[in-house]
């Protein structure tokens, strides 16, 4: 071009029915900030060379057909804010040089068949907003240092094969508003720290293998809206404290083994539209 034109700085290319493999020569567009070529029918592996792409912010290779690892290289983009790899066939695990993405503020994952623990790494991401990992393989215990995720807004960990107690560093995520950790085989009982999480809206801990009771912390969560704890082994009364939820809409306690009856207090939920208490054994009311 003339002597006056800019190298690209933004390339969207999604929703082309692109096919074919990510071509490795992208790598030579230095000055690139955006990539998206999410919702094609691309196939292959992702291309290590993406790693020197230094200027980007943005990679979306979410809704293709991708397979193999996540390259570690991607750990080099040290400006990265978005990274999309959702809705692909990726196998493998989630490269510890995550934790060098430290201006990462969207991380997903998810719908893809990667294996192995969460890496503790994940604790340095101190700017991270959304925390995509659902519909994956992913086993071991959530990582504690997941109390240092001071932005996290949005942990999504459903349909995974996570085992161990649910940290009690949770109640660190002062900006938390949605924990979905449905489908998984944690344990133990729920951290009373749940109950410090003033801006949560949604709490699903659905088909776990949770004991104890439901802590009556879970009453001082004002912004709370769904609450979703069926299928799990959890006993004990249902706490009358859950009358304090005046914003909650959804209340999901089916199938556990919770004894007693319905506090009364569950009549002040003015906004509560749908109860499931079904399938507790020694519950009455």
């Amino acid at each position: 071009g003339s002597p006056t034109s800019r190298p690209a700085t933004k390339i969207f290319l999604d929703t082309n029915s692109l096919t074919g493999t990510i071509p490795s020569a992208l790598a030579n567009l230095r000055s690139l900030q955006a990539l998206d070529v999410g919702y094609n029918r691309l196939t292959g592996p992702i291309p290590r060379q993406l790693g020197t792409m230094e200027a980007l912010l943005t990679l979306d290779l979410g809704y293709n057909g991708l397979t193999s690892s996540i390259p570690e290289e991607l750990a080099a983009l040290g400006s990265l804010q978005e990274l999309f790899l959702h809705y692909n066939g990726l196998t493998g695990t989630i490269p510890e040089g995550v934790g060098n993405l430290t201006t990462l503020s969207i991380l997903d994952v998810g719908f893809n068949r990667l294996t192995g623990a969460i890496p503790s790494q994940i604790g340095r991401l101190s700017a991270l907003a959304v925390a995509s990992l659902g519909t994956n393989l992913l086993n071991g215990t959530i990582p504690t240092e997941i109390g240092n995720l001071q932005a996290l807004e949005v942990f999504i960990l459903d349909g995974n094969a996570l085992t161990g107690a649910i940290p009690t560093e949770i109640g660190m995520l002062g900006s938390l508003r949605k924990l979905i950790l449905e489908y998984n085989m944690t344990g133990s009982s729920i951290p009373t720290q749940i109950g410090t999480l003033q801006s949560l809206t949604l709490l699903n801990l659905a088909s776990n293998r949770l004991t104890g009771s439901v802590p009556t912390e879970v009453g001082n969560l004002p912004a709370l809206a769904q609450l979703h704890l069926r299928n799990n082994l959890l006993s004990g009364p249902i706490p009358t404290q859950i009358g304090n939820l005046a914003q909650l809409e959804e209340l999901d306690l089916d199938d556990n083994g919770l004894t007693g009856s319905l506090p009364t207090e569950i009549g002040n939920l003015r906004s509560l539209y749908r109860l499931d208490a079904k399938g507790n054994g020694g519950l009455t009311g």
